[in-house]
């Protein structure tokens, strides 16, 4: 026993004598020459005393002790478990554990609560939800940098940074924003937060963590009405098609995400009498004019579509403005062969970086079916696939309608954070709460999340009888019986 004391001891004196490379760490070791921790003790065999004790004058039992087993004794001598607390003063919790209700990591100023309404009667998971923010007023009042760098989104804890993509309007009364939420309960509200005033912030806008890379959005569906789905002949018959999807003799075949414009079948119904509609973001790596072709059987078009024409999901009018129709091929007729051999071409000007949100609609009456869009973006005429475009192609999810934003009043963050207590043992009682500093119950928990922490199938429910018992109901009938 004297030995090792006095190994130990000569180790931790040649640290404290000998070791100035342990002054640049700042760590101290203690039986151990090589500290990891700034405090690192390291003991061999079983000694019966303390490895560290902590109390004062007078006092019989330590405030804190660590015995050889490694055990942490809190008001005893010898800790039985690992962590073993002893409360002798009726006044004094054993346990709280405070945490500030918005993270001091984040250094912003301001932040504003928004309100979103979910519309369609569907929970949405990971829903892309277009926001509208004046910030030319922030950046006028000196909240916001001028680039809009500093925008950040989090959800209703503060704490968990939510995926977002500015696509254009910094600086303007019209910055349009998408934000991935992760959940939205179906007919009900979720609230997340908008953060601003950090003047050393760098933009953390993407589309690649917002939206779903390297796919394209597509839906098909009945087109029976001869007025605009026979041998479609202009703009004006495929948007009414557009506004009335899901609708009447307009019902949905199915939909998905695929990785090309180059279909020879409806992958979701019959070829006969149906329309197939492709949406998708598409953010060029070039500045350059590309050049669109079509080729159909029967008529088709690609267009540019402003905001996607947010809000009315998969049937959709113009909020935001009329599509930019850059080619078509209206009317009754067969596919002419490879790219560059049917409908029309046009040309736009694109620049790298910027967003355009593409809508290509096709219809076919009866008699074959063929929905092709070809692209030359100066390098030669190729079908339209993500991996001709790879990192440049962006789908997102629908419903309809989609949800809809409220913005609130604008909170000002205080440089000291208020703390809640997320943890407490009570005095006495013995009752455990999470959330809450005074439960009434053996467990008592306040603030349920607002969503499943998973996307994975719930097993069942916790029962509780009046006598406190409790277990799993795993049946799916969630009857407790």
């Amino acid at each position: 026993m004297r030995g090792q004391l006095g190994k130990n001891l000569f180790v931790a004196l040649f640290i404290l004598n000998f070791g100035s490379y342990l002054l640049l760490a700042q760590n101290v070791g203690i039986g151990e020459p090589s500290p990891s921790a700034k405090f690192h003790i390291r003991t061999s065999g079983n000694y019966a005393f303390p490895i560290l004790k902590v109390d004062t004058t007078g006092a019989t039992i330590p405030h804190l002790v660590v015995i050889p087993s490694g055990n942490v004794g809190i008001g005893i001598t010898n800790p039985s478990a690992k962590l073993h607390i002893n409360v002798t003063d009726t006044t004094v919790d054993p346990i709280i554990v405070e945490a500030p209700t918005v993270p001091p990591t984040l250094n912003f100023d301001y932040r504003v609560p928004i309100t979103i309404t979910e519309n369609s009667g569907n929970t949405l998971l990971e829903y892309q939800v277009l926001i509208v923010v004046n910030t030319a007023s922030l950046i006028s009042a000196g909240k916001m940098q001028p680039d809009c760098d500093d925008i950040r989104f989090t959800d209703f804890s503060g704490a968990v940074a939510l995926p977002y993509w500015i696509e254009s309007g910094c600086n303007t009364a019209n910055t349009y924003i998408w934000v991935k939420v992760p959940n939205i309960p179906a007919s009900g509200t979720t609230t997340i937060y908008m953060y601003y005033g950090n003047p050393t912030a760098t933009s953390q806008s993407s589309p690649s963590q917002t939206f779903i890379p390297d796919r394209i959005f597509l839906v098909t569906g009945r087109c029976t009405d001869g007025a605009n789905c026979g041998y479609t002949d202009n703009h004006t018959e495929m948007d009414n098609i557009r506004a009335s999807i899901g609708t009447g003799t307009y019902s949905i075949d199915g939909s998905g995400y695929v990785i090309s414009i180059d279909h020879g079948i409806n992958p979701y119904g019959g070829d006969d009498q149906f329309y197939m509609r492709y949406r998708f973001l598409f953010i060029p790596t070039t500045t350059s004019n590309y050049s669109f072709v079509i080729n159909s059987d029967d008529g088709m078009e690609v267009t540019i579509f402003p905001l996607d024409g947010y809000g009315g999901g998969l049937s959709t009018g113009h909020p935001f403005g009329a599509h930019d129709v850059i080619a078509n091929w209206y009317g009754s007729h067969g596919p002419t062969g490879g790219c560059g051999t049917g409908g029309t071409t046009g040309t736009r000007s694109l620049t790298a970086g910027q967003g355009y949100w593409f809508d290509v609609m096709q219809t076919e009456w009866f008699g074959g079916q063929l929905a092709r869009l070809c692209v030359d973006n100066g390098t030669g005429l190729k079908t339209f696939t993500v991996a001709d475009f790879p990192a440049q192609i962006f789908a997102r999810r629908y419903t309809t309608p989609e949800p809809t934003t409220t913005l609130g009043t604008e909170e000002v963050i205080s440089p000291a954070p208020a703390v809640d207590t997320v943890f407490y043992i009570q005095r006495l009682s013995g009752n455990v709460g999470i959330g809450i500093s005074n439960p009434a119950s053996k467990l008592a928990i306040k603030g349920l999340p607002t969503y499943p922490p998973d996307t994975s199938p719930s097993i069942g429910c916790i029962c509780v009888t009046q006598r406190g018992n409790l277990w799993i109901d795993a049946d799916g009938q969630c009857d407790c019986q």
